[in-house]
């Protein structure tokens, strides 16, 4: 069986239970496992039919270093993003067999060491020296969001709502309003809580 060793890239996957992992190897494709998510193991047999342990994630153009996992929970999808001499790249990865897809454009920036994604949907990326990216899901193009004040990022992990009413247009206790999506800037946001100079005509909204 798959020894621990290096499994510090993660993605919390409530319904299997776990966390997706890359498990580094030198020089060679990383491999995928499933980390429980009370005991920290590996989980047995959840690739090749119930079989094995891990399965060998694919390289994505050349690219065979995994620097960050983050699961789509609207579509179930596990996106990577993946680097071989600083050109790092995006891609979707496999829950089944660790074949990758990847995007159709570098993400134009050196190092991006984290990604995830926000409560709005969005993909985020974080680059080393603190750049805040947003990443188109399709094309893999990233955009600035905003710079932060440290350097030496090496991951990022997007808080989620702890209320899974919020979005659904009635407003709930704990929520300062309810305008039945998880869009930011339109006065109520993603968290269901008035955004600044907002206010509610009716106590339903």
């Amino acid at each position: 069986r798959l020894q621990r060793r290096d499994e510090a890239v993660q993605a919390y996957d409530q319904a299997a239970g776990g966390f997706w992992a890359c498990h580094r190897r030198d020089g060679t494709e990383d491999l995928l496992v499933l980390l429980d998510e009370n005991t920290g193991a590996v989980v047995p047999n959840v690739f090749g039919g119930g079989t094995e342990d891990y399965a060998v994630i694919g390289d994505v153009e050349g690219r065979v270093d995994c620097e960050d996992l983050a699961l789509n929970t609207d579509t179930d999808t596990l996106f990577g993003v993946f680097d071989q001499g600083g050109a790092p790249r995006v891609a979707t990865v496999s829950e089944a067999d660790g074949s990758t897809t990847p995007l159709t454009v570098d993400l134009g920036y050196g190092e991006v060491n984290g990604i995830g994604f926000s409560r709005a949907g969005e993909l985020l990326g974080l680059t080393s020296t603190g750049v805040l990216l947003v990443i188109d899901t399709t094309t893999g193009f990233a955009g600035p969001r905003s710079a932060l004040v440290f350097e030496n990022y090496e991951g990022l992990t997007c808080a989620t709502n702890p209320n899974p009413n919020c979005g659904d247009g009635n407003p709930d206790v704990g929520e300062g309003c309810d305008d039945g999506n998880l869009v930011n800037g339109d006065g109520c946001d993603a968290y269901c809580q008035l955004e600044d100079g907002e206010t509610c005509a009716t106590s339903d909204q």
